[in-house]
């Protein structure tokens, strides 16, 4: 799966990875992580979503609670060098949406930014066609690499 790979790929470059805190997509790259050696550290938001609280994810090197959502997606983007968007859904578009304003603040001078690096399928095919309905200036997806 691309997942644990990535999440083997992240952990043997020396990185640690930070992911959201579920089964799927995210167990898998903490899997792929803490097979390798690496640390996969949870963000959580117990408040909402209970069963997840006790560290579904047993790939878990760590836990960190959140909370909200707007919490977990800044403390899973803040100070980060690297944030990579594997396919996902609403929740991963949202994260998406997180990291690449954060980007742009970043451009701005506010601090050092992430690099925001999505899987090519499915995200080309969904941001591109949103810059241009939403009149999105060019230099801004510009800050996306797929």
């Amino acid at each position: 799966m691309a997942a644990e790979a990535a999440g083997a790929a992240i952990a043997s470059a020396g990185f640690e990875l930070w992911i959201g805190a579920d089964m799927g997509t995210m167990e898998a790259s903490a899997k792929g992580a803490t097979s390798s050696g690496g640390v996969a550290k949870g963000f959580l938001v117990p408040k909402l979503f209970p069963r997840r609280s006790s560290g579904v994810n047993e790939y878990f090197s760590g836990q960190v609670d959140e909370g909200s959502l707007h919490d977990r997606s800044g403390g899973m983007s803040e100070g980060v060098g690297y944030f990579l968007v594997l396919p996902g859904t609403v929740g991963t578009l949202s994260e998406l949406c997180v990291a690449w304003s954060m980007a742009r603040l970043g451009e701005l001078g506010t601090y050092t930014p992430p690099r925001v690096v999505c899987f090519r399928d499915p995200w080309q095919g969904v941001i591109e066609p949103m810059v241009a309905g939403l009149g999105i200036a060019e230099d801004h997806l510009k800050l996306l690499t797929f």
